[in-house]
């Protein structure tokens, strides 16, 4: 019975990845983020202020995430809903979404405390591609969803990459937030273009 209940539970929370629209959303903030990261790696240092990653980070990160929500739930309720329905999700609890923050906190922390250290910081991309392949790893548990393995193992990939490339640590991780963008930007389109084959609107059903 309580698997049954379990997979029950999995088939809803997957529900909201089925349309491939999530992911076309994440990826284009983790794109934006890389690319706020790359540009002033690559551009004369005169060219920009040396804080404009500073400024610009949180301006795409909040208004990034506000307006993909908003543009996210009309492009459900638009192209997704007419399809497959509604499903109503129960919101986080007040404990979830502080163990949440707490957690990404900790490690922002961690990753801020190692990039002080001349010793630890080459190593640096290969823990943040390892962070990502892990939160992609639960995220496949989690959904039941294989195709998030393979995003874990490029998160991985592109840590490595970039280590054993020997690109400086600002550099490194806009690449690797610029590569995980373009994947799951990627595997948003696959994954939307196999959904509208395989379903109709539920009016010609």
């Amino acid at each position: 019975m309580d698997s049954r209940i379990d997979r029950a539970m999995q088939r809803t929370r997957r529900y909201w990845y089925e349309d491939g629209l999530g992911e076309i959303a994440k990826g284009a903030i983790f794109f934006l983020i890389g690319l706020v990261l790359f540009v002033p790696e690559v551009v004369p240092r005169d060219t920009l202020p040396r804080s404009f990653s500073a400024l610009a980070l949180p301006v795409i990160v909040i208004g990034g995430i506000l307006l993909a929500s908003r543009l996210l739930a009309a492009a459900k309720a638009r192209l997704t809903y007419p399809r497959t329905g509604y499903v109503a999700y129960q919101r986080p609890t007040p404990a979830r979404r502080l163990a949440t923050v707490v957690l990404a906190m900790g490690i922002s922390g961690l990753i801020a405390a190692l990039a002080v250290r001349p010793e630890a910081r080459p190593f640096l991309p290969i823990i943040q591609g390892a962070f990502l392949g892990a939160v992609f790893v639960y995220l496949g548990c989690w959904l039941g969803l294989p195709r998030f393995y393979v995003l874990a193992a490029i998160g991985i990939l592109s840590g490595v990459a970039t280590y054993l490339g020997g690109l400086r640590f600002n550099l490194s991780l806009a690449v690797i937030f610029m590569v995980m963008g373009a994947a799951l930007i990627l595997s948003g389109i696959i994954t939307r273009r196999a959904y509208l084959r395989h379903t109709g609107p539920l009016s010609e059903a």
